[in-house]
């Protein structure tokens, strides 16, 4: 049964898909973030390298960061129109997943987990 559908799922002209929804003010409220960043605490010292690419049509935005120590971590970013919110979810090579949503205010986005 399985085969079936895959060969439905050729079919459907690769237009559909490349069509993107994601073009609205909402949706590029978070664009100002998108780059590559040093990451530094208050007193300066660099505490690692972030950056930040949009992927998928610009339907989401992903973020590496490179600590100057071997942590690592990666999340992904969309709007979500049925709840009007910014959801995030974190990653790590510790294994720690958080998920997060909130909005965008002042060019921060505010976040609750």
């Amino acid at each position: 049964m399985i085969r079936p559908f895959f060969l439905c799922l050729f079919f459907i002209p690769f237009s559909v898909f490349s069509q993107s929804n994601c073009e609205g003010v909402d949706q590029r409220a978070f664009d100002y973030w998108i780059g590559d960043w040093k990451v530094t605490i208050p007193n300066g010292k660099i505490a690692g390298y972030n950056s930040i690419k949009p992927i998928h049509g610009g339907c989401a935005l992903e973020e590496n960061y490179i600590a100057t120590t071997p942590y690592r971590g990666s999340s992904y970013n969309h709007y979500d129109a049925k709840s009007g919110k910014w959801k995030q979810r974190w990653i790590d090579n510790s294994g720690l997943v958080l998920d997060f949503s909130g909005e965008i205010s002042n060019n921060t986005l505010v976040t609750h987990a």
